[in-house]
C-alpha cells in the first residue's frame, strides 16, 4: 500500500443499521446510511466544522481539509493536512467555519500559527493531530445564520450546545453509533465547500475486539473522502442531549482482502488534550 493511500479515504462499500426512531438532529441533518450533504451548516454542531484551503511552500499546490473550532481561536485538525506525507509543509491557511457551497457571512479567517505535534513524522499516526490558531477570536462573535447570537465552539459549556472535549472511557463508546462530518474533495470546483456526513458504529480495531481502555485510535465504518481529514469524529446522548467529541478522522482502518472495511481516527485522550492545553499556553 503506498503511503498517500492511506490517507486518501477510500469509501466504503457498507450497508450500516442505524436506529429505527432517533429524535437526534444529525440522523435528520445526514439523512442517510451512507455519507450525504449536511442540510443546515450552521446547526450545532455542524457550525464548529471548519473547511480548511491549505497552500504549501516551494509549490503551488492547494489542497482541501477539514477542522474543528475548539476554541475561541483554536482549529483542531490532522497533522498530515499540513505537514504532508509527500513532505510538503503549510504556507497559508485560510479556515472557513460552517462552509457549505458558496461564502457565508463568517467568510475566510486568518491564521496567525500552528502547531504539529513533535511526534508526527509522517509515518507515526498517533500523532497525527495539530492544533492552527486564528488571527482573533471568532466563537463570541456574531452572524446572521446564528440569528446574532455567538458562533460558539466544541466543549463550551455556554454556547456549545451540549458539545463536550471530555474523553469518554472505552466501554461508552464500543458499538455507538458515530459521526464524521467534513469536506470531501470531490471534484475540482465548488462542491470541494459542501459539507457533508456519514454515520455508523463504532469497533475495536479487530472483529470481535471492542474498544480497549488503551487504544489511541478508534475504527468504524463510516465511508468519507479525501479532504476530511481533521474531520471531528463524535458519539451523542440521545436523553441528555450530549455529543462529545470522541477522535479526529485520519484515514482509512483495518484492511481485509485488499478491502478497506473501517476508517479510523485519533482518539480523544486525557493526553491528547494535555498536548492542546500547552499548545494554546503557547
Amino acid at each position: 500500500m503506498q503511503e498517500r493511500t492511506r490517507f486518501e479515504h477510500e469509501r466504503l462499500n457498507l450497508d450500516v443499521r442505524l436506529p429505527a426512531s432517533v429524535p437526534a438532529f444529525e440522523y435528520e441533518a445526514i439523512e442517510g446510511r451512507r455519507r450525504n450533504r449536511v442540510r443546515d451548516s450552521f446547526s450545532i454542531p455542524f457550525r464548529f466544522i471548519c473547511h480548511l484551503e491549505i497552500s504549501y511552500e516551494k509549490t503551488r499546490t492547494k489542497m482541501g481539509g477539514t477542522g474543528t473550532l475548539i476554541d475561541r481561536r483554536y482549529v483542531l485538525t490532522a497533522a498530515h493536512n499540513l505537514h504532508t506525507t509527500e513532505k510538503l509543509t503549510a504556507r497559508r491557511i485560510v479556515v472557513s467555519p460552517a462552509r457549505n457551497g458558496g461564502p457565508n457571512s463568517i467568510g475566510g479567517l486568518e491564521v496567525a500559527d500552528y502547531f504539529v505535534h513533535r511526534g508526527w513524522k509522517r509515518t507515526n499516526s498517533a500523532r497525527d493531530y495539530a492544533l492552527i490558531k486564528l488571527k482573533k477570536d471568532v466563537a463570541l462573535d456574531n452572524f446572521i445564520e446564528t440569528e446574532w447570537k455567538p458562533l460558539g465552539c466544541w466543549g463550551d459549556p455556554k454556547n456549545g450546545g451540549g458539545t463536550s472535549l471530555e474523553p469518554l472511557p472505552a466501554n461508552q463508546l464500543d458499538g455507538r453509533t458515530v459521526f464524521v462530518a467534513g469536506y470531501p474533495l470531490e471534484k475540482n470546483d465548488e462542491t470541494n465547500f459542501t459539507m457533508s456526513g456519514g454515520m455508523g458504529t463504532l469497533m475495536g480495531v479487530a472483529p470481535n475486539r471492542p474498544v480497549h481502555k488503551d487504544d489511541v485510535f478508534l475504527y468504524y465504518n463510516v465511508s468519507t473522502g479525501k479532504g476530511e481529514s481533521g474531520s471531528p469524529v463524535w458519539v451523542r446522548d440521545d436523553k441528555t442531549n450530549t455529543r462529545n467529541l470522541v477522535g479526529i478522522h485520519i484515514g482509512t482502518g483495518r484492511e481485509e482482502k485488499g478491502k478497506f472495511v473501517s476508517n479510523r481516527a485519533v482518539r480523544i485522550t486525557n493526553q491528547v488534550l494535555a498536548q492542546i492545553d500547552a499548545w494554546m499556553k503557547t
